[in-house]
């Protein structure tokens, strides 16, 4: 099996999530900052010149935008392990590496932002 070391990469995607422990912070949508990885072969895809054949990155972004929006989250572990399920299992990849940014943590002291990031391979038969 080839070591697939081609990357798709879509950064600092902005959507809008209700997220957050509590119910307060949950009712304030907040902004959120999110890269998704994509590690494919990309070959197939530039050998045919064909977007069918390769990992979409305008689907990458349309999936982050529908799933932070969607519905109420209270872990940025929740939202990026959903993003990378999606990603797995409607865009292809054998590997997708997801960090979701809150911008405006509700902490005292002044942060740039927290961040998750979850990494996840494909199932052997997947791809």
């Amino acid at each position: 099996m080839t070591a697939h070391r081609d990357k798709v990469i879509v950064s600092e995607i902005e959507c809008i999530a209700s997220i957050g422990v509590s119910p307060e912070e949950r009712s304030m949508p907040q902004r959120l900052s999110v890269d998704v990885e994509v590690r494919t072969d990309a070959s197939p895809a530039a050998a045919a010149d064909d977007i069918g054949r390769a990992v979409d990155y305008g689907r990458i972004v349309a999936t982050v935008v529908e799933l932070a929006a969607g519905r109420q989250y209270h872990l940025l572990e929740t939202l990026a392990e959903a993003i990378t399920e999606r990603i797995l299992s409607e865009l292809g990849g054998v590997a997708v590496r997801v960090l979701v940014r809150k911008l405006t943590a509700p902490i005292p002291t002044p942060h740039g932002f927290v961040a998750v990031e979850v990494v996840r391979e494909a199932d052997a038969g997947a791809n």
